[in-house]
């Protein structure tokens, strides 16, 4: 019986098993900026739907909404969490500001935020 009839399926086994774990090597280089991707995603469509029930917010408000928001990517052990909500507002509001998701109002010295 002669082997080199199966060389070419050994070949695309190790062809098959590179493709795989070049494909978990990026998966796992680019986990911590999905997960940061993911819960900013989260953060901003939580802020949307809460200006639906609310007409505007101030920055205390979205500090109380976002404090201890958790995500966690399909089929993964770890979750993300914010820890320092006020610097996590801050970075979520300019982002919404700039993206032009939101608008700031000023009214008797106080600043809030409200739907475009």
């Amino acid at each position: 019986m002669s082997y080199l009839k199966y060389v070419p399926y050994v070949f695309l086994f190790v062809i098959a098993t590179m493709i795989i774990y070049a494909w978990g090597l990026y998966k796992s280089q680019h986990a911590a900026m999905d997960d940061s991707k993911l819960l900013y995603s989260k953060a901003v469509s939580k802020i949307l739907s809460e200006l639906k029930k609310k007409d505007k917010l101030t920055r205390a408000e979205l500090i109380k909404l976002l404090t201890n928001l958790e995500t966690k990517r399909p089929f993964a052990r770890n979750k993300i969490v914010v820890t320092e909500p006020e610097s996590f507002t801050d970075t979520v509001i300019e982002y919404m500001l700039t993206q032009k998701m939101i608008k700031k109002i000023t009214e008797q010295g106080v600043h809030y935020y409200a739907k475009k």
